[in-house]
């Protein structure tokens, strides 16, 4: 966003310096420039606003646990992961959800996501996001159960 500022008001700079048809009108009523600067800067910002709004609604894929603001415990789509020592617990799996189809139980150590390693809860909301950005539709994710590494592919769900 702060690119798409500079960009904008290196913009209006130019159009006030160069030989254009509105440079005599800047020239003529400078308070015109701090106003097309700061239209500049608010345009930008809500812009820039919206574009992030839309990258959140429509990138962020799902395997049903919604994101709390917590560094220690998070919900995602009926997944409850809780942080344990230096582990990262499932708590829970609501009924249907993704993660409870393809095999995850409540107990399960979940070590690492693709080949991303967690070390805590919001880096597995992370690297489901960032799967779901870069177009995959279901993530890898391994974990620990009764001591033993396993893995399963979580269906990413909008």
């Amino acid at each position: 966003m702060l690119l798409s500022i500079k960009i904008g008001l290196l913009a209006i700079i130019f159009v006030v310096t160069s030989g254009s048809f509105f440079n005599e009108r800047f020239k003529k009523n400078p308070c015109l420039v701090a106003i097309a600067i700061g239209f500049s800067i608010v345009s930008t910002f809500y812009l820039g606003r919206s574009i992030y709004n839309d990258l959140i609604i429509d990138v962020a894929g799902s395997i049903g646990v919604p994101a709390q603001p917590s560094e220690d415990f998070i919900q995602i789509d009926g997944l409850s992961l809780f942080l344990d020592g230096d582990n990262v617990r499932v708590t829970g799996i609501a009924a249907g959800a993704a993660a409870g189809v393809s095999g995850l139980r409540a107990g399960d150590i979940i070590t690492r996501v693709d080949n991303t390693p967690l070390h805590r809860p919001s880096d597995f909301i992370t690297a489901e996001r960032g799967a779901f950005a870069r177009g995959q539709r279901s993530i890898e994710v391994h974990f620990l159960r009764d001591g033993r590494q396993r893995a399963t592919l979580l269906t990413l769900r909008r």
